[in-house]
């Protein structure tokens, strides 16, 4: 097992990314203010990257005559607020966030304008320097087109409290009771043992926010695969969640929600972040973009003391793109805009003003990044690992929503003991296949 620990990040790293466009030939901002008057609406996520977009923009903004007006909203807002765009046909906002939540919604509905012509047209293409897995973000099943420039690549970490995990006390302790050494767990039984040891008095084993329809049905798919389920299949939509494999995953989540605060169920990511940094909790699972947070000596009090390791099981593969509104009246700007906001010389540019994502090896193996992020290269392989051994795509469909709300119930329905498991199953059995048979899907 592979454990890093970083003790010297000095600025924000944002999430494990590894996307961009390489661009030959696209047009700079060096032919004076030819965009003077055209103003680009960017619908984003509330998050770092696009609170360093702002300030990032200006230079293009100077140069070029452009106005860039950023919406930041909360993950919730978004989803909604893009859905009835889309379904409104509306040319209000230019560029968006694209997420794996509603892809499928605004693909179907026709909303994203697919970018092989303008790519062709201004010469941009991809490069050797990008995962295979960034593929999946800007695609969609069934379309042959590039929907998005790629944004973000993430993959889920497991932050752990050395004082607690690695003190030869507590191990000497845990030992006796478990009839194991504890090291950071590589499992998920190991995951649930260090959980229930860690949970005393005022002290936790384990903290996920829950509350969100997002977090919830990440929960549920993280406990669900890693116990060898799946909610349907992918090919035939066949319901598949009422199996002995979903039965021991909420067994074993019902377990491990014992170990959590109760105020989880109102969590943001940064209150997760706020709570370890109290050292009241052993185990925190995080997307790798909150994990230079917690490891900068400026943001916590026990980045001298966090490790990090992969986390146990199979998760989500997250990531976003920036895709352009096909009722967009401004689609050649909005292209020229993001090849200059995702080249190589604006990408370093972003990391070391802070907040900006990691797009492509080239930056990653830079003299700005080497000075800025001492001990990055050593997550390199670890983030790697979690994506390629430890990740899956989520449900592409238009239903995505609808799954992850009966998802959400499931999780709730447990953890508040309102059903048996049994009839928990059964009931999220019949409920996707009412939603597959009202899609026409089965």
């Amino acid at each position: 097992m592979k454990i890093v620990k970083i003790m010297m990040i000095a600025v924000l790293l944002t999430s494990m990314v590894f996307g961009s466009l390489a661009a030959r030939g696209a047009a700079e901002p060096t032919e004076g203010r030819r965009f003077e008057g055209v103003t680009l609406t960017i619908a984003e996520n509330q998050w770092p990257h696009s609170d360093s977009m702002r300030e990032l923009v200006t230079e293009w903004e100077e140069e070029t005559g452009m106005n860039i007006r950023i919406e930041q909203m909360d993950i919730n807002a978004l989803t909604d607020k893009l859905t009835m765009e889309a379904q409104a046909r509306s040319p209000e906002i230019d560029i968006f966030n694209l997420s794996p939540g509603w892809v499928g919604v605004v693909t179907e509905l026709g909303y994203i304008h697919p970018l092989d012509d303008l790519m062709d047209q201004y010469g941009v293409e991809f490069e050797s320097d990008y995962p295979s897995a960034t593929k999946d973000l800007i695609t969609y099943p069934g379309k042959d087109a590039i929907l998005a420039f790629p944004y973000v690549v993430n993959a889920h970490m497991l932050v752990f409290n050395e004082n607690y995990l690695l003190d030869d006390e507590e191990n000497a302790a845990f030992r006796a009771q478990y009839g194991y050494d504890m090291a950071p767990p590589d499992t998920m039984e190991e995951l649930l043992d260090i959980a229930q040891y860690f949970t005393r008095d005022d002290m936790y084993g384990f903290a996920k926010p829950i509350g969100s329809h997002g977090d919830a049905d990440q929960m549920m798919t993280w406990l669900i695969w890693s116990h060898g389920g799946e909610v349907y299949d992918l090919d035939t939509y066949e319901v598949l969640i009422n199996s002995p494999e979903s039965r021991a995953a909420l067994e074993y989540g019902r377990k491990l929600y014992d170990t959590m605060p109760p105020d989880t169920v109102t969590w943001r990511a940064y209150e997760q972040a706020a709570f370890y940094n109290q050292g009241r909790v052993a185990m925190i699972p995080v997307w790798f973009s909150f994990v230079a947070q917690l490891l900068d000596e400026r943001e916590s009090a026990l980045a001298d003391v966090t490790g990090v390791t992969t986390q146990p099981g199979m998760y989500w593969m997250g990531g976003n793109g920036l895709a352009i509104n096909t009722h967009s009246r401004n689609k050649e700007a909005a292209f020229e805009f993001l090849t200059w906001l995702t080249s190589a010389e604006v990408a370093l540019d972003w990391v070391e003003m802070g907040g900006g994502p990691i797009t492509r090896t080239s930056t990653m193996n830079s003299d700005i990044v080497a000075q800025n992020f001492p001990g990055l290269a050593e997550v390199y392989p670890l983030k790697n690992e979690a994506i390629d051994q430890h990740s899956r795509s989520r449900f592409l469909i238009p239903q995505r929503r609808l799954i992850s709300e009966e998802l959400h119930r499931v999780w709730f329905d447990l953890v508040e003991d309102r059903m048996s498991i049994d009839e928990n199953l059964a009931t999220a059995e019949a409920n996707l296949k009412s939603i597959f048979a009202e899609a026409g899907l089965k």
